[in-house]
């Protein structure tokens, strides 16, 4: 079951008629956070050019203080994106340690040393910034996989490097460590599925950790160690699919984790091969 939610999240016929942009520095991607940061950012420009000159100005008086936050830093000077990503910081670390019972708004501001107020401007509250924690935890962990596979992929000298780094996916899939992201990945894409903005921010990490792999295996093409008649982004799905799913293989003591690997091996051997004379390497 939870193979299939990532395929739904990642295959949309739409997509194909009508592909999103791609995110490049100078444009950032529209998360909903993001919105509601270029929405903040409309209204101090409307707020400003709309102000009366007849009316004093709060800040602009030297008998009244600027409001600084719990650092001492000025209000109106700070990054609204910094102060986003401070408190994400500080959320997906209790998420990480304590689940949703560690988000609690007074707690998260005063560690992010912002006010209560800032966060649910930015969050839109305690569920806004749960949902916001559990993407981004997501995300990273996401980040990580993909920024390991395409840095063996470009490090590898021969295809038995290259077979060599996947049967270590393979095996370490069934490390104690990593059976703790499979079913964070699997709480998050759960409780997307009652939360619009988690199944947004889900959808886009999703979009990301697939368009990363994609690349990989592009790449391993152009080296001769992939079969060319295979898509990758259907290739991609598939092996997150078996990786992913091996959540059910968590819950059955009776399953012979060789003989999953083995399976998981073979699967993988339809697609990963070596073009004729390189298997043996330089």
């Amino acid at each position: 079951g939870a193979a299939v939610v990532v395929v739904e999240l990642s295959a949309d016929s739409s997509d194909e008629l009508h592909p999103a942009p791609t995110p490049t520095s100078a444009t950032p991607a529209m998360t909903p956070a993001r919105m509601r940061l270029d929405r903040r950012r409309e209204r101090m420009v409307t707020s400003t050019s709309d102000r009366d000159p007849e009316q004093p100005q709060l800040y602009e008086s030297a008998s009244v203080s600027e409001p600084k936050d719990r650092r001492g830093d000025s209000v109106r000077r700070r990054d609204p994106a910094a102060t986003v990503r401070r408190i994400l910081d500080v959320a997906v670390t209790r998420f990480d340690s304590d689940g949703p019972d560690g988000i609690v708004v007074t707690r998260i501001a005063a560690e992010a040393g912002v006010s209560g107020g800032a966060i649910y401007h930015h969050f839109s509250g305690r569920s806004g910034l749960i949902a916001a924690a559990r993407a981004e935890q997501f995300r990273r962990t996401t980040d990580r996989d993909v920024a390991e596979i395409l840095q063996a992929v470009r490090t590898a000298e021969s295809f038995r490097d290259f077979e060599e780094f996947n049967r270590l996916l393979v095996r370490r899939n069934r490390a104690p460590e990593r059976m703790t992201a499979r079913q964070q990945r699997v709480a998050a894409l759960a409780a997307a599925t009652d939360d619009v903005e988690t199944a947004l921010e889900l959808r886009e990490a999703q979009r990301t950790l697939t368009d990363g792999l994609v690349t990989a295996i592009d790449e391993a093409r152009q080296q001769g160690w992939f079969d060319p008649g295979v898509d990758a982004r259907a290739w991609a799905v598939l092996v997150q699919g078996l990786f992913l799913g091996a959540v059910l293989a968590d819950l059955d003591d009776r399953l012979d984790d060789d003989r999953w690997i083995e399976l998981v091996e073979r699967v993988q051997a339809l697609a990963i091969r070596p073009s004729t004379g390189d298997a043996a390497g330089p």
